[in-house]
């Protein structure tokens, strides 16, 4: 969808990312990690007229404190206009990696393009570990969008994961509070 319309409403990508918050909280409940949030591994769907994201592809998912298998602790793994700064850096990830992409998501969906782009995987991850993501607000988007919308956006995009939502409960609790204000 991206692909074909560079951005979509912001009203239609945090509802989006609610259902990817549902599904995240089921795998975060269970300690798994995705660790690949990206457009790509987000399917929209139709169920009975409406349509519904679903979380695909946990190919590169890690379970809790289990011992790396298919990827190795030290090995970054993932999309790198996706990842987080941890994951860019090959540290230990918790759920607040996949919130972190889960926000670059959103960041691309409203913007039209991901927070950093770059000629080759390593400049992107560097942006990822060391720059801070151009601030929606600096970008020309339609004047509709809530600056709270824009803010909570970039909330999951905080370098340090403590600094991010600590969880999706958080988010899309923000988000919820947000839609009654805005509705």
């Amino acid at each position: 969808m991206l692909q074909r319309r560079g951005s979509i409403s912001w009203r239609k990508a945090f509802e989006y990312s609610i259902q990817v918050c549902h599904s995240l909280q089921e795998a975060h409940s269970r300690q798994l990690w995705h660790r690949d949030i990206k457009p790509d591994n987000i399917f929209i769907v139709r169920e009975e007229g409406e349509e519904v994201a679903k979380v695909l592809d946990f190919g590169i998912a890690k379970l809790g404190d289990q011992q790396e298998t298919s990827t190795e602790a030290g090995i970054i793994c993932g999309t790198p206009e996706y990842l987080s700064p941890e994951q860019a850096r090959g540290r230990e990830v918790d759920g607040r990696t996949d919130i972190y992409s889960l926000g670059a998501v959103l960041y691309e969906a409203i913007a039209g393009h991901p927070p950093f782009e770059g000629d080759t995987a390593v400049k992107v991850l560097m942006c990822h570990i060391m720059d801070k993501p151009p601030h929606l607000k600096e970008l020309e988007l339609p004047a509709s969008i809530p600056e709270q919308v824009l803010e909570l956006v970039m909330w999951t995009l905080k370098k340090k994961p403590r600094r991010r939502p600590a969880g999706v409960e958080e988010f899309w609790t923000k988000h919820c509070l947000l839609e009654l204000l805005h509705c």
